[in-house]
């Protein structure tokens, strides 16, 4: 369908023709492809039977902060599995899932969904 977004645009745009015109950097689609990337997670350490939930932009990097220490909360708890996690386009939307998962609701709704 149409894009609905002035970033979607840019970069369906960038897709399907492989490049820009001139003066629009890279840098713009991967600002853009960043700001539309949120996630809520949830993480397990297996060695101590513990959860973590959480919400960042780069899953793969939080994981590697998490499990490098960086993290003061689950530096006790290394190493860190993400085991769920969902995506959202605003920063805004995805504080508001991580603090759902936080909540007796959304614990409960993770026990449903990942047999916690």
């Amino acid at each position: 369908g149409p894009a609905r977004t002035e970033q979607e645009f840019v970069i369906n745009f960038f897709i399907e023709h492989g490049t820009f015109g001139r003066g629009v950097q890279v840098n713009l689609l991967k600002k853009f492809a960043l700001q539309m990337s949120y996630y809520a997670y949830v993480l397990y350490s297996k060695k101590f039977n513990r959860y973590y939930k959480g919400s960042c932009q780069d899953l793969n990097k939080r994981l590697a902060q998490h499990n490098s220490g960086i993290t003061k909360s689950t530096r006790p708890f290394i190493p860190w599995e993400i085991i769920y996690f969902e995506h959202f386009e605003t920063r805004e939307e995805a504080l508001k899932r991580e603090k759902y998962f936080k909540s007796a609701a959304g614990r409960r709704f993770l026990k449903k969904t990942i047999h916690l």
